[in-house]
């Protein structure tokens, strides 16, 4: 839901909230009006502190309760909506649509979790678009066969690489979310 959406409607709520409570409250004065007493001993009560208070009203209290309550709805509406216009900055973005800087600083910190050698293998497989077989990546990297089968058996344990078999190699790729950081940035 839009948060403008949302103030929108809060203060439209409140809004309706205090005329209806205004109206209700408006109603019954004029009902408690016509029903004071015309007697001496009426006045008298209500001079003395004997408020008189007609059969169905609620409890005075109330009438402060309510329209204060609509009152503070209506003030953080507002205060919402002129917070959210006058600072449009300050939303939540997309994880699709992070800045670039925050992609690359994702892509380096990865690449600091990860052991010289490792870094080479990921290196060469980044040269090359972020796809490479895997024979190739042992000629490139100078590692022996069975250590970059190792490390990419490791790294694809963390999600790091893809591997697929293709022909008599294997097709090393970089995981589909790190490759989209890497062409982000």
């Amino acid at each position: 839901m839009n948060r403008n959406f949302l103030f929108v409607a809060l203060i439209a709520g409140s809004a309706a909230g205090l005329f209806g409570t205004w109206y209700y409250f408006f109603t019954l004065s004029s009902q408690m009006r016509s029903s004071m007493p015309s007697s001496m001993q009426g006045m008298m009560d209500m001079m003395m502190g004997g408020a008189m208070v007609p059969a169905g009203m609620p409890f005075a209290p109330l009438y402060t309760i309510i329209p204060l309550a609509f009152i503070a709805i209506l003030v953080i509406g507002v205060a919402g909506l002129s917070y959210s216009m006058l600072f449009p900055e300050i939303r939540n973005v997309p994880s699709s649509i992070q800045p670039i800087a925050q992609k690359e600083q994702k892509l380096s910190t990865i690449m600091k979790t990860l052991s010289v050698e490792e870094q080479k293998v990921i290196e060469v497989i980044l040269v090359h678009n972020g796809k490479y077989l895997q024979k190739y990546v042992v000629k490139e990297s100078g590692l022996t066969r069975l250590k970059v089968h190792r490390i990419l058996a490791r790294l694809a344990e963390r999600g790091i690489v893809n591997i697929r078999e293709y022909a008599n190699t294997n097709e090393v790729s970089i995981a589909e979310w790190l490759q989209k950081e890497k062409e982000g940035s």
